[in-house]
């Protein structure tokens, strides 16, 4: 399902954006986010606003979005957004 992390770095951000908008019918980053299977944590990041990495355990590979909880709610989504 994260075929778009490998596939899309041969993308543009905006050619991307326009490729999950339309396979996942919408816009809002939560629910793309859901349906890759992308694990979202909120945390103190200072001075931070977020970061993506992936995690490989055994022969799992988790894809991991943290986002600063001392964000406001619309700078929280910007930011999971921007991480996707």
């Amino acid at each position: 399902m994260l075929w778009h992390v490998t596939n899309s770095l041969k993308l543009t951000i905006k050619e991307t954006y326009t490729s999950l908008v339309k396979e996942f019918e919408t816009n809002d980053p939560l629910k793309i986010i859901k349906e890759l299977g992308i694990i979202v944590q909120f945390a103190d990041l200072g001075e931070n606003k977020g970061l993506y990495h992936t995690l490989e355990i055994e022969d799992n590979i988790y894809h991991c979005i943290h986002i600063n909880n001392n964000l406001s709610s619309n700078e929280q989504r910007y930011t999971l957004a921007h991480e996707l």
